[in-house]
This record gives C-alpha cells, sequence and structure tokens, in this order.
C-alpha cells in the first residue's frame, strides 16, 4: 500500500503522485522521471501545455504505474484530494480509466465541504461514476482515522480508528495494525 496526502496551498503538479508512487518506483529502480513529467503537465506560468508532451507524459506514468501493479498489487491511497491541482486530477483519471483487470485500487479520499460548487474534483468524480471506473460511496459524518484501509466495496457510514483494516456493508474493523 501507498498513501499521499494532499496540502492545502501547496500548489505543486502531481504531487500526491509523486508522494505516492516514489517509493514503488524507487524500490522497483525505475527509470520513470516524475519531475519531467511535472515539467509536461504544468509549464511556466504564461506558457501553454503542450498537447503531444502531455499525452506522452501520461502514457509513461500510466503504464509504468500499470507495469509496477503486474510485478506486485497497488493499493494507492489518495487522501485529501480537494487540493489537489489540476494536473494531478487529470492523471488520476487517465491512470483510472486503463484499470481495467489489473491489480491496482486506487482510494481517493477527500471532504466534500471543501469543494466549490465547481471544483475539477467534481467534474473527476462524475466521469468515473459514469465510465464505471469507480464505485463512490460519500457519507456524511463518516470519519476515517490516519492509516486506516478499507476494504473494495465497503461502505464507512461510522468512525473507524487509526490504523485498522475495515470491510463490509457497513464497513466493521477485522483487524488492528500495530
Amino acid at each position: 500500500m501507498t498513501y499521499a496526502r494532499g496540502r492545502e496551498n501547496l500548489h505543486i503538479p502531481l504531487v500526491l503522485f509523486n508522494e505516492a508512487l516514489f517509493p514503488l518506483l524507487e524500490e522497483a529502480n525505475s527509470a520513470l522521471d516524475l519531475g519531467s513529467i511535472r515539467g509536461s503537465l504544468a509549464p511556466q506560468p504564461g506558457q501553454d501545455v503542450d498537447e503531444g508532451r502531455r499525452v506522452d507524459a501520461f502514457t509513461s506514468a500510466s503504464r509504468e504505474t500499470l507495469r509496477l501493479a503486474r510485478e506486485q498489487p497497488i493499493v494507492m491511497c489518495l487522501d485529501d484530494l480537494h487540493w489537489a491541482d489540476d494536473a494531478t486530477l487529470q492523471l488520476l483519471t487517465y491512470v483510472t480509466s486503463r484499470l481495467e483487470a489489473r491489480r491496482l485500487a486506487v482510494l481517493c479520499c477527500w471532504r466534500d465541504d471543501e469543494l466549490g460548487y465547481d471544483h475539477r474534483w467534481r467534474e473527476t468524480v462524475q466521469a468515473a461514476r459514469r465510465d464505471g471506473t469507480a464505485t463512490v460511496v460519500v457519507l456524511d459524518g463518516a470519519a476515517i482515522g490516519d492509516g486506516a484501509i478499507v476494504a473494495p466495496n465497503s461502505v464507512v457510514s461510522t468512525r473507524l480508528p487509526a490504523n485498522t483494516i475495515a470491510q463490509g456493508n457497513p464497513a466493521r474493523v477485522i483487524f488492528t495494525r500495530r
């Protein structure tokens, strides 16, 4: 499992993917350079994004992520996506649209009350629902403690303590990690 958390007022393109994937890339001695991908997706102010470079960057990141998932199953938890930059949301959409029968699960967490009506994340979630690439469950009042893992297709309706693993509908703690 790999984990990354968005941060308020941190406007570094792809910081969530960088933090989530870096340990896996390092462990696999990968040649993928997220820094050059970041430059392709977020040029300097006043410059336009080169669409060809953007597609190449997305393809490289997606291929490498899925290659790593073939070697070992990956659960990527991206937390606080309400603070994610546009490049992260675009890459997330691109990668998850290619997940058919892959050993990669992406758990996305956000605070709905932190999103404006026109926030890009809302578009991302709606597209995933439409495409059938995501199961989205949003419950008011649910709280997931730091380091908690929720199994696929589970529904969290209460508070899950930190460092637990939960599954089911409703989700129940099945294991406490130390």
